[in-house]
């Protein structure tokens, strides 16, 4: 397993196999959103990403779909909310409640800061939306916000 995965573990209170469920969730759906090239400067930076995200996927396709109502719903909405989503829908197919996926979320979005610059995490955050709470903007200096919070609001 790699130190991120390691990383990620220790700092959400999980095991490796949960974070790496995570961070495959949290790729996926970042991989839905941003422009090809963008993914694969994402891709390039993070060590064994093809990977994570190749075993989220194949994981994610034998799971209960349950996360399939949630992006038939984010259809229906707009900007964040929308974007809020798609991420519950991944961490649902991952195993993970709503509550360990706000746990989580923080704590990927600051380490993934170690491996992507400001710039391509800028680009990440004008494709994304929702997380321009968890990567610098929008917080108002006020600590992060999770955009699942947003969702958790409609519910």
């Amino acid at each position: 397993m790699n130190e991120l995965i390691q990383s990620l573990a220790k700092g959400a209170g999980i095991d490796a196999s949960m974070a790496q469920k995570g961070l495959g969730a949290l790729l996926s759906s970042v991989k839905e959103q941003v422009p090809a090239d963008i993914f694969s400067e994402i891709s390039t930076a993070i060590p064994d990403s093809g990977s994570i995200l190749s075993k989220f996927k194949g994981g994610a396709k034998a799971a209960v779909r349950t996360g399939d109502l949630m992006k038939m719903a984010g259809g229906l909405m707009s900007g964040e909310a929308k974007g809020a989503t798609a991420l519950l829908s991944n961490f649902s197919q991952a195993g993970f409640s709503m509550e360990s996926a706000k746990a989580f979320m923080p704590v990927a979005i600051t380490l993934l800061k170690n491996y992507l610059s400001p710039d391509l995490m800028k680009k990440i955050d004008d494709s994304v939306p929702g997380l321009s709470s968890l990567i610098g903007g929008g917080s108002g200096g006020s600590g992060p916000v999770n955009p699942l919070d947003s969702l958790n609001r409609l519910l």
